[in-house]
């Protein structure tokens, strides 16, 4: 169920990101470039709560810690790592530039779980084990 509420939160991110990114350009005429950078701070804040609140659920009540660890996350997975798997397999596989989108999105979507469930949100899955424990 996990895996199912992570797709809708970065369905809706990604959402977020290409209707505020649409808005600032054609409505309020803001270069793209600086509209693409505000779209994904608006972006990566509805991001970090479905995925903090919804998605994972820890336990713990480190937010800032949990924010700046999914910033870490969001940066380093899906841009720097999305863009360098972009550039090899349109530059060097010749892949038309969809599919290598799609190929880097879905590699890049992948490893952004990991590391949320790993390290910027980790739930604690033993909730239930510290409660059983508690009621004997």
């Amino acid at each position: 169920m996990r895996i199912i509420r992570f797709i809708i939160v970065g369905t809706m991110a990604a959402g977020i990101h290409l209707s505020v990114l649409v808005i600032c350009v054609e409505k309020f005429f803001i270069n793209p470039v600086i509209a693409n950078m505000f779209a994904f701070l608006v972006a990566f804040l509805g991001s970090f709560l479905g995925q903090y609140f919804w998605t994972f659920k820890p336990t713990h009540k480190q937010y800032i810690k949990s924010f700046f660890r999914y910033l870490v996350v969001q940066i380093a997975g899906c841009f720097l790592v999305s863009q360098t798997l972009f550039f090899i397999f349109y530059q060097y596989i010749l892949l038309n530039y969809l599919y290598a989108m799609i190929f880097s999105v879905l590699f890049t979507s992948a490893l952004t779980y990991l590391l949320s469930y790993l390290w910027a949100l980790k739930p604690n899955d033993n909730t239930a084990q510290k409660n059983h424990h508690v009621c004997r």
